[in-house]
Parts: C-alpha cells; structure tokens; sequence
C-alpha cells in the first residue's frame, strides 16, 4: 500500500521431520523468509532448546498473539501424521483445528504446499483442506508463489482494493441519454448484411432519435443568463461528443452496407441547421448565444464527416456535398446555403477566450483540436485545408463562400505539407478527386489554381495555406 509503513511481522513454521531432505527444504524457507524478507520466525530448530516442552512450544507459538501468521508445511509426511494424528504432528493439529474451527474466518492460518503427487494432485491435511494455500512445491512457479505468500504474511495483497470514488455523475445530472441513437446503431449494424430492406427504415429512425436527442441540449435564455454564457456552452459541447461519434459510427455502417449516399449526409446537415435559430414564437427572450453549441457541433461534426471519407476514399460523396444547395428550413424563412455555411464562427467561445485571458489565437481552433486528438489532428487540419481550397475553386474567390480554415491557428502545423494535396502529382489521384474541385482535366484545375486569390492567414503572418504549399502547379498530373 502507498506509504504504508510496515512492521516485521512474525511468523510459526509448524512442519514434519519427514526426512533429512524436507528439513533442509523447510530449513532454507524460514532462513529466507528471515534474512531476504525482514520475517522474524518462530522455528523449532532455532527456538525449542534441549529440556523444553515440545508440546507446550508448539501450543504456545500457535495461541500466542505476538505470533502474526501460522506457516503450515504440507507434504506427505504432514499429511499423513496429521490425518492420523500420529505424534507431535498429530498433537499440533488436534491444537491447530481447535484454533482454526475458532477463527473461521481468520489468515492466521496458511497451508504451504511443499510437495505433489505424482499425478500432480495437491498433498494438504483434511483439517485445513478447505484453506486457500500457497503452493512452494514448483520449481518454475516457486519466485512467483513466494512473493505472494511473503504478501500474505505482511498484509500487502498484490490487488488491493481502491478508495471508494464518488457517487456517478449520471445517478444526480440530468444528462440526455443516447441510449435509442444507439440502440438504432446497434439495428443497422446487424440488418447491413442479413436484412438490408431494413435499412432505409432504420437509417429515418436514426435521424428521428437523433433530432430528438438534440432537442434534449436546448439552452434557454435564463439557463443562459444564470451564469457565464461561454460556460455553459462550453459544458453543452463536451456534453455532445458522444453524438459526434455516434454519427460517425452511423455513416461507417451506412457505408459498409454499400448504400451511403450523399442524400444522407445532406438531409442530415439541412436538419442538424434548424437547432441554430428558434423553433418556435413565444414571448421569450432569446440569444443567438444560446445556439452556439449547436454551431461548434455541426462545424465540427462536418469536418469529420468530410475526414472520415477522405479515409475511405469517397471522393464523389465529398465533391456532392462540396457543390450541393442546401435548403434550411428557419421557423420565419427557408434559406439557401452552400457548404462554408456549416463553418459557423461562436461568439461565446471567443469571448471566453477574452474574458479569461487564454490568448489563444482561435478558441475555437483549439477545441477543435484538444477533441480530435494528437494522432488525428493532421487529418483534421487536411480536411479543414481541402475545404478551404475547395471554396476558393468552387465558388470563384467569392469572399462571402469561403470555408475559412481555423486550424491554421496551429501554423507550424498547418504549413507541413498536406499529403492529400501532393499526391495530385500522381494522375491516377487527380481522376479519383477532381469531382471534388469541378474540373474535368488537369489543365482545367490548374486554371483555376492560378486564379486563386490570396487571404490573410489567421495567425497575422503570411497567407492561408494553399494546394500551391504542397505541389507546384506544374507538377499536377505529371506521374
């Protein structure tokens, strides 16, 4: 135990003289346990002098209470003496079982296995048979078995309990459970392969428990006004992560099944959009602070979705979404977006990141990245960087288009080369992406490329990576 300060403990040796070998055996284990271990042992051969009482020595040293621990040495020799009750042996054990039936419970008493039949059964009195043991008759596990009796002997098991923890969050928060989104998972997971006539129903039950979930993070305005605002935001969106891995989860097996299409993705995103503004008119105070978890959440959910087919290779899936209109149904309107929409700017965390005095050059970057983790944030700045560079070719410069990539905050990251973007060099990966991009034929892209205006970089040094940072115009297509 940590910091425990421990005490030499004393121990008993009770054992038969069944041959000039065993004594030995039994002779090196109490020097052991003395000289290496810091055991004090009480041991016939080292403690019973000529006159003494036999019988009273071993009675005492098993009642004794300076005694901690009673090391019983079982081979055939103990067994035999001890069943039949043949003597000092015999006298020991009419004391020990006496002692033993009277503590029950008790790790005072501790059987050692000193030997084995031959068909490797164990060799231990009845009287203690019941008793768990340490078993010191192998050789390959001896050191092992060793360590753990001289455990027993001090006290100091090798599994220890741990310090009662506090009571789980979830039995006094009110937290949303997205037990239906995955108990849906678990549905399509099981019909992508034996009932795929399933999955169309499954995937609306998805989406249906999936709104509904999100319903259950609405923030009001006095939850909002009760205490800091970015606060609370911040709690929403830690509060969301498992729904970002769920929907994740859900294209993967979505894909899987053959049947992923980008009309799922789409009416996911034209759905997810609505939990940006108010759903109904009442008489309520409103914020347009108390949807910027939303926001975060679909700013992020989308840059995973795009990683994640950029992993799987999806590139006509990413090039539909990249050039789609959206349609967002707002409870007074319904507005048209192209996909830099889903890369919603958060005042409540750049106030926090004000008010607090982070200096982070982007909050908001930054939470991006402590939740991808380190082993994901170059796909996650790959993914921010495609999105950028699409906007730039897709929609023309056009300044009020752009997917302004935040992960650039992150400069000495951001500027490694992006691996997505030199392999454009090879033709074969130009045909796979160039759906993404609008173009038919490498002159086409390059085109465009050099028409590209430059921006500022978030960070006030230099310009915003560019494809051009990876490869050189004139090297597209030229393997």
């Amino acid at each position: 135990m940590e910091n425990q300060k421990l005490v030499e403990p004393t121990v008993f040796i009770s054992y038969s003289w069944t041959s000039k070998e065993h004594e030995d055996w039994v002779l090196q284990l109490a020097t052991r346990l003395v000289s290496v271990s810091r055991i004090k042992v009480r041991f016939d051969k080292w403690d019973l002098r000529t006159g003494q009482d036999k019988y009273h020595f071993m009675e005492s040293m098993v009642k004794s209470e300076e005694v901690d621990k009673v090391l019983i040495i079982c081979d055939s020799g103990y067994k035999e003496k001890a069943d039949s009750r043949q003597g000092g042996v015999g006298t020991e054990t009419q004391i020990l079982t006496s002692e033993i039936y009277n503590q029950v419970d008790s790790t005072k008493f501790i059987p050692v296995l000193a030997e084995r039949t031959e068909e490797g059964r164990e060799i231990i009195p009845t009287f203690i048979s019941s008793r768990m043991y340490r078993d010191l008759s192998n050789e390959e596990t001896f050191e092992d078995e060793y360590e753990l009796l001289t455990r027993d002997i001090f006290e100091v098991p090798m599994y220890q309990r741990p310090a009662l923890g506090s009571f789980p969050s979830f039995l006094t928060d009110q937290k949303v459970s997205d037990f239906p989104i995955k108990e849906t998972l678990r549905n399509i997971d099981k019909a992508k392969y034996s009932t795929p006539n399933r999955m169309p129903g499954l995937i609306r039950k998805f989406k249906d428990n999936y709104f509904s979930t999100l319903e259950e993070y609405e923030i009001n305005y006095e939850q909002l006004s009760s205490s800091p605002n970015y606060e609370i935001i911040i709690d929403k969106i830690n509060e969301l992560s498992p729904l970002k891995n769920d929907f994740i989860k859900f294209i993967e097996c979505v894909e899987e099944a053959g049947i992923l299409s980008s009309d799922v993705i789409i009416d996911f995103f034209e759905g997810l959009c609505t939990f940006t503004d108010i759903k109904i008119v009442n008489n309520q105070s409103t914020s347009p602070l108390q949807f910027d978890h939303f926001k975060f959440f679909i700013n992020e959910l989308f840059l995973h979705t795009i990683m994640h087919l950029i992993k799987s290779r999806n590139y006509i899936i990413i090039g539909e979404l990249l050039r789609n209109i959206y349609f967002i149904e707002f409870l007074r309107e319904t507005k048209e977006f192209n996909f830099t929409q889903f890369n919603f700017h958060c005042d409540s965390i750049y106030y926090r990141n004000q008010k607090l005095s982070l200096n982070k050059i982007s909050l908001q970057a930054s939470l991006l990245m402590e939740r991808v983790g380190p082993a994901n944030e170059k796909k996650l700045i790959e993914a921010d960087l495609l999105l950028y560079n699409a906007s730039k070719i897709l929609f023309n410069n056009d300044m009020y288009s752009v997917w302004y990539p935040r992960t650039t905050a992150f400069e000495w990251k951001s500027r490694e080369q992006v691996v997505f973007f030199s392999k454009l060099k090879m033709k074969k990966h130009f045909e796979d992406v160039k759906y993404i991009f609008d173009v038919e034929n490498v002159e086409e892209l390059k085109k465009k490329l050099k028409d590209i205006t430059l921006d500022k970089s978030i960070t006030g040094f230099g310009n915003t990576p560019l494809l051009t940072n990876s490869i050189k115009i004139e090297e597209i297509g030229s393997i």
